[in-house]
């Protein structure tokens, strides 16, 4: 079953002998089509057992392209992970559209807020779940917490609404967070920053994180 709502950290590898499989990976294209080859993790790989594996792979990589299954090689490893949002842009519309299309469920009245976006705990340092902990016991809305932080940055709010790594430090330290020491801010930093550069957009990785933790206390609560 392909995960066509919230495929965000879904891990994948396609065997194109198999009708199946192709159409999985027919739905990858498209999701990157619509939200970014960016979604998907550096490293991504082709691997063609067939005798011209260089014409295979050329094949492959142009079907990837055009979002198509006209020059897709009849065989073939197709094997990465899908990062969705969290490098990318997450695109609603091309998802319910692949949901109905592919997955044949009914999917064009559902929203982002009807969503539970959750997250893997294990594929996230632990540092982001302290960070996350002690935002939400602070902030209601921890992605409003963003603009605390730049605020906190020295010499005023940073109009380039981006902070680098040190910035992010300075920060934290104002604000004496005391669940992670100056190894694990910089590990959450390194987390949701890309290129010395965190950004709301960015910070939004966090939300995940947000919704497992609501959850988890949800269930504790209920099994009280």
């Amino acid at each position: 079953t392909f995960p066509y709502i919230q495929p965000e950290d879904y891990d994948f590898e396609f065997n194109l002998k198999y009708a199946d499989h192709r159409l999985a990976c027919l739905v990858v294209f498209k999701l990157c089509e619509a939200e970014g080859w960016s979604s998907v993790e550096e490293g991504a790989s082709f691997c063609s057992p067939g005798e011209d594996a260089e014409n295979d792979e050329a094949n492959f990589w142009r079907s990837s392209k055009e979002a198509s299954l006209d020059t897709l090689p009849p065989h073939g490893i197709f094997k990465g992970k899908y990062l969705g949002f969290l490098h990318g842009n997450r695109n609603m519309k091309c998802r319910r559209q692949l949901l109905e299309s592919f997955g044949f469920w009914p999917g064009g009245g559902l929203t982002e807020d009807q969503v539970c976006w959750c997250s893997r705990p294990s594929d996230a340092p632990p540092e982001i779940f302290k960070l996350v902990q002690w935002l939400m016991l602070r902030y209601p809305d921890v992605n409003k917490a963003f603009a605390q932080i730049l605020k906190k940055v020295p010499n005023g709010v940073q109009t380039s609404g981006s902070i680098t790594a040190t910035e992010f430090e300075e920060a934290m330290c104002a604000l004496k967070i005391q669940r992670l020491d100056e190894h694990g801010v910089d590990a959450a930093y390194r987390y949701l920053s890309s290129n010395d550069s965190l950004t709301q957009a960015m910070w939004k990785k966090l939300d995940p994180f947000v919704a497992t933790l609501r959850l988890n206390a949800q269930d504790f609560t209920g099994f009280m």
